[in-house]
C-alpha cells in the first residue's frame, strides 16, 4: 500500500463526472456507457446520477497499479427522485411545504416531516448502490484490500419553521452530522466509533492507511489517535462564517437529533415504517374507509387522472399524491386522509390554501397499487383519535 504513494509508479485517478442537473439522462444507447452504468440507465430511465455512479462502478477494472477511484454525486440531494427500491415516482422535484427562495419550511411539522421520509426513501436507494459498488469490488478481488471511504460534505434540516441549509442552535446538528464509513484494507469486521472526527480527519487517515507520513494536514489521522483531542468541532460555511462548538456541547444536539428522527421514524423496522408512520394519523394507515361514518361537506377533489393503468412493479410508480380539495366557504379540515382501493396509506395536512382550493401533496407505498387501474379518494379528517370520521368533498 505504501506504493500508492511512491513516484514513478503506474498509479492513476479514476474520477466520474458529477453532474447535480436532473434534467438531463443519458441512455443505454450512448457511447462510452460500460455494463454497469448501461443498466442503470435502463432501470432508471436515463438519470444522470445513477448513470454517473455506474460510470463509477465501471472504471474500476482490478488492475494491480493502485489506483483512486473517487466520486462526488449529488445523492442524496435534491431531487428526491427515487424510492428505497430505486423505483422513480412523477413530481419527485416538488418540495411541498418549502420556500424555494428563502429556504424556510413551513411552520406546520408534517411537510418537513414528509422531507425527511423522501429522503430516507432516496437514502435506501444509496444503500443499494453501495451494495453495487461492494459487489463490483468483491468480483474484482479487489474488496478485501481496498480502501473505502463514504462520507457527506453537509446534512439538512427538517425541522419546521426553519431554514434547510441555515445553522443554528436547533439546525447545527443536524446539518454538521454526516455520516462517516471507512473500511481499511484486510479489515473484515465492523465497528462504531463514537470518538470525536471531523470531515477533515479523513484525508490523513487515508494517507495513513496507505503507509504515507501525515504531516502538515490540517486534520488528524483516525488510526491510534487520542479519542478525545481535539474536544472542540470548528464548522465552516460556504459564505466562510466559523462556528466553533465543543464535543460534549456538539453531543448534546445530536442526541436531541437523533431521539427527534427516531420518534418519527423509529430504527430497525424496516421501510415499510418509512410509509406507515409519516403524517399526523398514522392510527388510521391501512384501514378501510368503509370503517368509518362519512359526512358529506359539499365542494370538489380534482386529482390527476394517471392511476388508470399503474404497474406497482414498474421503473416508474405514482406513489406521490398530488390533489387540490376546491370547498366554498374555506372551511377547511385541519388533516386529509388519502385512499387507494378504499384503503387509507396516507395522512397530511395542505401545504398552501389559495381562494377555495387546499393543495395536499402525500406518498403512499407501492404497495398500495394494483396492477390496472386504481382509485384514489381525498377525504377529510374529522374528530378524534376515539371518534373519527371522514369528509367527502362531492
Amino acid at each position: 500500500w505504501s506504493g500508492f504513494l511512491d513516484d514513478g509508479g503506474d498509479d492513476s485517478v479514476a474520477e466520474a463526472d458529477d453532474s447535480p442537473d436532473d434534467s438531463t439522462s443519458a441512455t443505454s444507447a450512448d457511447t462510452g456507457l460500460g455494463p454497469i452504468a448501461s443498466s442503470l440507465a435502463e432501470s432508471t430511465d436515463g438519470e444522470t446520477r445513477s448513470v454517473d455512479f455506474g460510470r463509477f462502478l465501471d472504471s474500476m477494472d482490478g488492475a494491480p497499479s493502485a489506483t483512486l477511484h473517487y466520486l462526488h454525486v449529488d445523492l442524496p440531494h435534491l431531487p428526491f427522485s427515487f424510492l428505497e427500491s430505486g423505483q422513480r415516482y412523477p413530481r419527485s422535484d416538488w418540495v411541498p411545504g418549502m420556500d424555494w427562495n428563502s429556504g424556510f419550511w413551513i411552520d406546520d411539522p408534517w411537510y418537513p416531516q414528509q422531507g425527511y421520509q423522501r429522503s430516507l426513501l432516496l437514502i435506501g436507494y444509496i444503500d443499494h448502490l453501495v451494495g453495487m459498488m461492494l459487489d463490483q469490488l468483491e468480483s474484482l478481488g479487489m474488496l478485501d484490500e481496498t480502501l473505502i471511504v463514504v462520507t457527506s460534505d453537509h446534512g439538512v434540516n427538517f425541522s419546521a419553521g426553519e431554514k434547510r441549509r441555515a445553522i443554528t442552535e436547533d439546525t447545527l446538528a443536524a446539518l454538521a452530522g454526516v455520516p462517516a464509513f471507512v473500511k481499511y484494507p484486510g479489515q473484515i469486521t465492523g465497528m462504531v466509533d463514537t470518538a470525536n472526527a471531523q470531515t477533515i480527519d479523513l484525508l490523513p487517515t487515508v494517507v495513513e492507511a496507505l503507509g504515507g507520513r501525515v504531516d502538515g494536514l490540517d486534520g488528524r489521522s483516525l488510526i491510534g489517535r487520542d479519542p478525545d483531542v481535539p474536544p472542540t468541532k470548528r464548522l465552516v460555511t460556504l459564505g466562510g462564517d466559523v462556528y466553533t462548538v465543543t464535543t460534549d456541547e456538539y453531543s448534546v444536539l445530536a442526541e436531541a437529533e437523533v431521539e427527534a428522527a427516531l420518534s418519527d421514524f423509529p430504527s430497525g423496522e424496516g421501510f415499510e415504517v418509512v410509509y406507515t408512520a409519516a403524517g399526523p394519523r398514522p392510527d388510521l394507515i391501512g384501514r378501510s374507509i368503509d370503517e368509518f361514518t362519512t359526512i358529506d361537506a359539499g365542494g370538489s377533489v380534482s386529482i390527476p387522472d394517471e392511476y388508470n393503468s399503474v404497474d406497482p412493479t414498474g421503473s416508474v410508480v405514482p406513489v406521490a399524491i398530488v390533489a387540490g380539495v376546491h370547498v366554498d366557504d374555506r372551511q377547511f379540515p385541519e388533516f386529509y386522509a388519502v385512499a387507494v382501493n378504499g384503503v387509507i396509506r396516507a395522512t397530511i395536512s395542505e401545504y398552501k390554501v389559495t381562494d377555495d382550493k387546499a393543495s395536499i401533496y402525500a406518498i403512499v407505498p407501492p404497495w398500495s397499487f394494483s396492477p390496472g387501474p386504481n382509485q384514489v379518494e381525498v377525504l377529510g379528517i374529522s374528530g378524534t383519535l376515539d371518534s373519527t370520521a371522514l369528509i367527502r368533498f362531492s
